[in-house]
């Protein structure tokens, strides 16, 4: 198993991100430490804390890809890429895609209970009708 650990500033925290490797892929968590951690505290951290660390699902790695092709074109999408925003690391795409799946069950799961909801309204408000209709 292979791990790696990235410190970044992100405004106005600094956030750990942890990444470990294995044949099921990679796995990543995110900590948010606040304060510029020093080397005691980092160390300190992976010691007392680390194991209760939520890690995402395993996610295949994509294969690289050969850029083939037109060697003009190839130049033009390298400074496409260059010119666009600084790519975030891949522990950091891996939390975000992760995010946006557990966002997506919580969305699914939220119009499954409101649709049972209004079936309970509309079964409530039939009853009450027919009650109505024979009489009290």
């Amino acid at each position: 198993m292979e791990g790696r650990f990235t410190l970044l500033f992100e405004d106005p925290f600094w956030v750990g991100y942890f990444e470990r490797q294995d044949e099921n892929g990679i796995q990543v968590a995110k900590f948010i430490f606040g304060a510029e951690p020093t080397s005691a505290e980092l160390l300190a951290f992976i010691h007392r804390d680390f194991p209760r660390l939520l890690f995402s699902a395993p996610q295949q790695q994509s294969p690289s890809t050969v850029l083939e092709g037109n060697f003009k074109r190839r130049q033009r999408e390298i400074r496409k890429q260059m010119s666009a925003p600084a790519a975030s690391t891949r522990a950091q795409e891996i939390y975000q895609q992760e995010l946006q799946r557990s966002i997506g069950e919580l969305k699914k799961s939220r119009q499954e209970e409101t649709a049972l909801e209004k079936d309970a309204e509309r079964r409530k408000a039939l009853a009450k009708k027919l009650k109505k209709k024979l009489g009290h």
